[in-house]
């Protein structure tokens, strides 16, 4: 798929910024809050972004961003398109998870769970290296990294319609994610079971991303735009049948189903006033976007650790929860760009070296 010669969507890093953000204060929310805190100040806020879910609002912004730029990295101007996807796309995701994989182990099985190594860690840890041990049924280090093994799937797929040449057709594009939305929500009108595929819902917002930019480069006809219009509604008024099957039809249901589907409309919603309506910019909210696959990957330990100083501490208990909510995201976003630095940057400059010698950059 041909990439625009636009300037960097600097929008589209503050919409990271945005997904992140919401992941990390629900994050550290839900373990500040099982701390015997003597002021109750903060709750509501705990309450809110779990009513709403924020870690599904953020991370359903994450994948409608993926599906925004993943596809146009891929390029017949380039010699070998397909490995030099590959290249880049290791190089970027690799490096920094091996990294977090280690300081999980460390700050959240150790110290905080107080787990002891054993040859069933050391099993575990080996497969959550090839990031596929959500494929074997094989627990997650972190459990945030069920995200990123649909990430491979959505690589994987843009490979194929690459490689078939229809990932640059919108209407192939818009399809799949029609097709993706309403399968993934069958099982709220038919008995279906897609236990062993619940990514589906994910794929369709990222493919719906992919629609969102095509339109944004003017790539879109008036139908077209319409069919990206009405898969986004279709997320909102797909609420009151959730609502109306767990109440009246299932009362079995996940009540998290219905937070869920909201959590999914408000994620689409969000990514649509700030991909095509009001768009955020700022130098701040910029440098986030940029250092936010290290914000995310990284707080698990950071915050983990400051619950356990916390528990280890009572006496500090006395300063209020949201001082330790800023403390902690504070401490995240040093971590991180730290990360960012240390190990990003020098990676994907090492992505870029291997391409080049590969001869997969030059047509």
């Amino acid at each position: 798929m041909p990439r625009p010669t636009s300037n960097r969507l600097d929008f589209i890093d503050s919409l990271r910024a945005v997904a992140v953000l919401l992941v990390l204060v629900l994050h550290t929310m839900a373990l500040l809050v099982g701390l015997p805190f003597p002021s109750r100040a903060g709750f509501a806020l705990h309450a809110v972004a779990q009513t709403l879910d924020f870690g599904r609002i953020g991370v359903v912004l994450f994948f409608a961003v993926s599906g925004f730029v993943i596809p146009f990295s891929l390029s017949a101007r380039h010699a070998k398109p397909l490995l030099h996807f590959a290249v880049h796309r290791v190089f970027r995701l690799y490096p920094a998870y091996w990294v977090s994989i280690v300081t999980g182990v460390l700050g959240v099985w150790l110290v905080h769970d107080g787990r002891t190594v054993d040859s069933a860690m050391m099993r575990v840890v080996a497969v959550n290296l090839t990031m596929l041990q959500g494929f074997f049924g094989v627990q997650n280090v972190l459990g945030l990294y069920w995200t990123l093994q649909i990430e491979l799937v959505f690589y994987a797929a843009c490979a194929l319609l690459f490689a078939l040449g229809l990932l640059g057709r919108p209407r192939v594009i818009l399809g799949l994610a029609a097709l993706l939305a309403v399968v993934g929500r069958a099982p709220l009108f038919v008995r279906l079971d897609l236990s062993a595929i619940p990514w589906l819902p994910d794929l369709a917002v990222m493919f719906w991303g992919c629609a969102v930019r095509l339109w944004l480069d003017g790539r879109l006809g008036r139908g077209e735009r319409l069919a990206v219009v009405t898969v986004a509604l279709g997320w909102t008024a797909l609420l009151p049948f959730e609502m109306f099957r767990r109440l009246r039809m299932n009362p079995d249901l996940d009540p998290g189903t219905v937070s869920q589907t909201l959590a999914y409309a408000l994620g689409v919603g969000l990514f649509w006033l700030g991909a095509l309506r009001i768009r955020l910019r700022g130098r701040v909210l910029a440098w986030l976007g940029r250092i936010s696959y290290s914000l995310y990957l990284f707080h698990p330990p950071v915050i983990y650790l400051g619950a356990w100083w916390l528990g280890q501490h009572p006496d500090w208990l006395r300063v209020p929860l949201p001082v330790w909510l800023l403390v902690l995201l504070a401490l995240t976003v040093a971590v991180a760009n730290a990360t960012f630095t240390w190990i990003e940057q020098p990676a994907n400059a090492a992505g870029r070296t291997c391409a080049a010698r590969l001869g997969t950059s030059q047509a």
